[in-house]
């Protein structure tokens, strides 16, 4: 019997853009999370407001875990449209995102393709950097890392631009 989450009895699909749906989260109504797994948009912007809407949420104790924290140049940069191309546009990676939310972009500066761990009062992370990167961040204490952003404003604007990307253009 292949393994299905909809067996499990406290398994909810959701489905909608993980910023939104975040944002609009009702912790009375769903409960606190537990574990949060953030595997989107690859790039620091989309990141950056996944953790703005979903931290709230997550409890004191809880995990969160980042794919893709650790891939190759070249790869998911969105080259593939046609504005990014143009413009050689760099979009920051998951990586950064997390680095700077956490204040611990030092370590991915310097053991990014290596590896890491780091603990604190507040936080443990082991970032694992085969397939790709999985960074698993334990909140051992709920602070405010929100304001280790300086512009949020400028965030929330350039995921939308990300965002823009992946809309249809009119038939």
């Amino acid at each position: 019997h292949p393994f299905d989450p909809g067996y499990l009895n406290r398994y909810n699909l959701i489905q909608g853009d993980s910023s939104s749906v975040g944002k609009y989260w009702d912790t009375d109504e769903y409960g606190t999370v537990k574990l949060l797994f953030v595997d989107s948009i690859h790039v620091a912007c989309q990141v950056l407001t996944e953790l703005y809407h979903w931290y709230p949420h997550v409890e004191e104790g809880g995990y969160i875990v980042f794919h893709d924290t650790n891939w190759p140049e070249g790869m998911h940069d969105l080259t593939w449209h046609p504005e990014v191309k143009q413009n050689n546009i760099k979009w920051d990676r998951p990586e950064v995102a997390v680095g700077k939310f956490f204040g611990i972009s030092s370590l991915f500066e310097e053991h990014g393709n290596t590896g890491f761990t780091y603990e604190d009062d507040n936080i443990s992370v082991r970032h694992r950097p085969e397939s790709w990167g999985l960074t698993t961040v334990h909140i051992k204490q709920k602070i405010d890392f929100t304001q280790n952003i300086g512009d949020w404003d400028k965030v929330f604007e350039d995921r939308n631009t990300v965002v823009g990307y992946f809309k249809k253009e009119p038939e």
